[in-house]
């Protein structure tokens, strides 16, 4: 490699950056773009090289004086996190608007390569994202890069696992042992996918067809808008129920089944009759069976209809996304601002229970921290919400609520009520302070919602309404690019639309910032600023004001004996275990670097006698050779008996893909025919046989078929040009069956 770009010892990203540097050969043009991208890569090999030096004993990170390992600690994880956000970002910008292919061979290769490389650096960073090492805990960058890019979860008992939340976000709180220290406490969520509309009305229509439930559903009709319409009335009836209740001090609960019966019309009947109607209140009222086959409904509602509303309507999130990645993005985005600790930690996560495991988010518990929705008597939450006295702030408390009033409009958060964020507090001469909040639940966020409109008044603070941010977040926020934020959240499968509408309310709130029209106020200068400071209009944090001054008014209670939250037992998060290393097996590389082989000795042949060389037929023959030298290099490592690891299969087919481009866009820029046996007609056959080559892939026994090449090559090693039709008719037939044999079976055995 060039001296401005080092070997990092990562070997994946040391192949792609060859790769790139190889294929950028022969003078080929440089636009600043491109110089970007070669300086960040330069940058990024060093950061990952100083973190990748080799002790005797095992690969641990060092401190800047080489005194001895270390563990990788906070600002190491900053540069290295910094570092290959640079580089994604100059990837991602080289890449915009370039389109699928270029004029010439070498920028389609550069095209190829950077695209790897962008994918590369992501599934790196992705994964640099979820450590956390802990005080005295040594853990190595190769060890992290190494690690599979989600966590397990392993319960101890999952007979026994007892979940909490509402219809719309079920968590099972885990705690986690650790080798050292105090176990890890916290919730897991599976992934769960917005549902549409089509598929919620055909689930209500199948599953209360026979029951009395079904002609009151299909009182209007049995179309889409019919039950939607229906659907809707009783989603308010849970809303009339949820008030009537909370006046009179009846519990719900979350799980209707279990409602008490003998309450049903204090709360239940009025509700149905002003939403539906009274003779279906009626009805439901006096028939048992029908009365419980009811709650089961109004369930299913409050589940899927009622969340589908939230989602899709509140919260514009599209249907079909995965609600649950949405903690995830808002975790990186906090992270992006400089405000980690104002939401609470996220990543992704498995739970295997039994023989199943299930893929989702991981939410570490706030420590110290109290929630509205289990009071205990006792709790300083408890005492503030239940005095008549003001309660007051701290300087910390105003720093983070700012942080999550502008976090919350980024990333357009709709949900952020007084019960979906925790409180810490401290004690001075016995009065109760307020010394911070946490987000959490952070789902119904990403949708699609533009900076005009969003309502005035809702959980959503515009940057109008904001009247101070602290200097650190507004400078971050005003280096905040498009590119970054992309790459911070390209994993999570976010529409195009969410994304676009994201970077918009961005930079509405980086003009902002640029005009004056928010204060920008230095962290120590908190202390002599107000609540009232914080925004113009009431929204959430005004339930977080109303809280201190008389909680008394929203009737919180403590949480009765016994409903204490119930964290089952697990085994640790397993971040390091390795990714999966599959035993594959080449039965037919022989025969393909013999094709190969063949091939280039025509080509380099006809080099010999003048034959001009274009810069595509540059690229098509690098991209031959690297194919041909990994071939040998995997051809050694079988004849010694060991299995080919899954990593050289991922590099072997990646040479091949580049090969395929490479001959593919020699194709394309020799248009017409060419005379058999000329030298321009024999690249362009080998070209077309090199376009369809595809890795001859399946699982096999650990054996190789050696033969030799003397059939082919002669005593000089040159090919026979008087038997090369005989042999090229050969390897055009192989690929062709080996293609028509492969063809329906997986996917990843052919090179698109």
């Amino acid at each position: 490699m060039p001296n401005e770009i080092k070997r990092t010892g990562n070997e994946r990203l040391d192949a792609a950056m060859e790769d790139l540097l190889t294929v950028s050969a022969a003078g080929h043009g440089n636009t600043t773009l491109y110089d970007q991208v070669i300086s960040s890569l330069s940058t990024l090999s060093k950061v990952v090289r100083k973190y990748y030096k080799e002790n005797k004993d095992d690969i641990l990170l060092f401190d800047e004086e080489d005194r001895g390992p270390a563990g990788l600690t906070q600002e190491a994880l900053a540069e290295l996190k910094q570092a290959y956000r640079n580089a994604g970002t100059a990837c991602r910008n080289y890449l915009k608007d370039k389109g699928e292919t270029r004029d010439s061979g070498y920028g389609q290769g550069r095209l190829y390569t950077i695209r790897a490389l962008s994918q590369l650096i992501s599934d790196d960073y992705d994964v640099l994202s979820r450590v956390e090492p802990k005080p005295g805990e040594k853990v190595t960058l190769p060890q992290v890069l190494g690690e599979a890019r989600s966590a397990e979860i392993i319960l101890d008992d999952p007979d026994s696992v007892v979940t909490v939340g509402g219809a719309m976000n079920v968590r099972t709180p885990v705690q986690i042992r650790q080798k050292e220290g105090d176990p890890v406490e916290g919730f897991f969520t599976g992934f769960e996918t917005v549902k549409s509309l089509d598929d919620i009305t055909d689930y209500f229509l199948r599953k209360y067809k026979d029951t009395p439930m079904y002609e009151i559903l299909t009182a209007k009709g049995t179309g889409r808008d019919d039950i939607s319409s229906m659907l809707t009335k009783f989603n308010n009836v849970m809303v009339s129920v949820e008030d009537a209740a909370e006046k009179q001090g009846i519990v719900i609960g979350h799980d209707l089944k279990q409602f008490d019966r003998s309450q049903f019309r204090k709360v239940f009947y009025t509700a149905i009759a002003r939403n539906v109607d009274l003779d279906t209140a009626y009805r439901i009222e006096q028939d048992d069976a029908l009365t419980e086959k009811y709650l089961e409904f109004q369930d299913d509602v409050n589940r899927l209809y009622s969340t589908w509303i939230v989602n899709t309507r509140s919260a514009k999130i599209p249907e079909g996304a995965e609600v649950q990645k949405r903690d995830i993005g808002m975790s990186r985005m906090a992270e992006l601002i400089g405000a980690q600790n104002v939401v609470a930690n996220t990543t992704k996560a498995r739970m295997r229970t039994g023989g199943k495991t299930v893929e989702g988010i991981f939410q570490k518990k706030v420590q110290n921290s109290y929630d509205l929705r289990h009071l205990k008597e006792g709790d300083p939450l408890f005492k503030m919400v239940n005095q008549t006295g003001e309660v007051g702030i701290s300087a910390k408390a105003l720093r983070e609520i700012s942080d999550l009033q502008v976090l919350d409009y980024i990333c357009a958060n709709t949900d952020r009520h007084r019960e979906n964020q925790l409180y810490c507090f401290k004690i001075v001469n016995g009065e109760i302070y307020l010394d911070g909040v946490t987000g959490i639940d952070n789902g119904l966020s990403f949708g699609v919602l533009e900076p005009g409109s969003i309502r005035p008044g809702s959980y959503i603070t515009k940057p109008e309404n904001m009247e101070i941010i602290r200097r650190e977040t507004a400078d971050r926020i005003r280096d905040l690019t498009e590119d970054q934020l992309r790459f911070a959240l390209q994993d999570l499968n976010f529409k195009e639309a969410e994304l676009k509408a994201c970077f918009n309310r961005l930079k509405e709130l980086q003009n902002c910032i640029r005009q004056g029209k928010i204060r920008v106020v230095e962290d120590k200068d908190f202390k002599r600023e107000r609540f009232s400071r914080l925004g113009r209009r009431a929204n959430y944090f005004f339930e977080i004001k109303d809280l201190m001054q008389n909680g008394k008014k929203y009737n919180y209670r403590p949480q009765k004996a016994g409903k204490d939250i119930v964290y089952s037992p697990a085994a640790q998060v397993q971040r390091n275990e390795p990714r999966k290393q599959k035993r594959v097996y080449m039965p037919k590389l022989n025969r393909q670097l013999q094709h190969l082989t063949a091939m280039l000795t025509i080509m380099d042949f006809e080099d010999s006698m003048f034959h001009r060389n274009s810069g595509s037929y540059d690229w098509m023959r690098t991209s031959m050779v690297q194919v041909m030298t990994k071939l040998r290099s995997m051809k050694r490592t079988m004849k010694e008996g060991k299995p080919v690891s899954e990593e050289d299969r991922k590099s072997l087919e990646r040479l091949y893909r580049q090969m395929n481009h490479a001959a593919a866009e020699y194709v394309n820029t020799h248009p017409g025919k060419k005379k058999k046996g000329s030298m321009g007609g024999n690249r362009k056959e080998f070209a077309t046989v090199m376009m369809n080559m595809a890795v001859p892939l399946k699982e096999a026994k650990p054996t190789v078929h050696d033969t030799s090449f003397s059939e082919m090559l002669g005593e000089n090693g040159k090919a026979d040009r008087k038997d090369f039709g005989s042999i090229r008719k050969e390897m055009t037939g192989d690929v062709n069956t080996d293609l028509n044999r492969e063809k329906g079976k997986e996917n990843d055995l052919l090179i698109k």
